[in-house]
């Protein structure tokens, strides 16, 4: 008898770990908010003068869309979903 309670729960249990581990790794739905802005530098650009990849603080690759930005230029970049959008930041001298 014990031993059959104890069965029941610990299956319980083990239920709940799965279903809560699901729900962290859920993606995003469309309409969450976008993450923090991140300072990076444009690596690479495409044919037509797009910035397609950048360096983030921790020296990781990223791929990104970035309209008009040139390679060494630094960049703000969000990213919502699974789309890191970039643009360019300018200074005022």
């Amino acid at each position: 008898m014990l031993q059959t309670i104890g069965k029941t729960i610990g299956m319980t249990i083990a239920g709940m770990c799965l279903v809560s581990t699901l729900a962290i790794a859920q993606t995003p739905l469309p309409g969450t908010p976008p993450g923090p802005a991140v300072p990076m530098v444009c690596t690479k650009v495409d044919m037509s003068g797009n910035c397609v990849e950048a360096k983030a603080p921790d020296e990781s690759m990223v791929i990104v869309e970035g309209e008009g930005i040139k390679v060494g230029e630094k960049m703000t970049c969000v990213t919502k979903g699974s789309t890191t959008t970039c643009t360019k930041v300018t200074t005022m001298k």
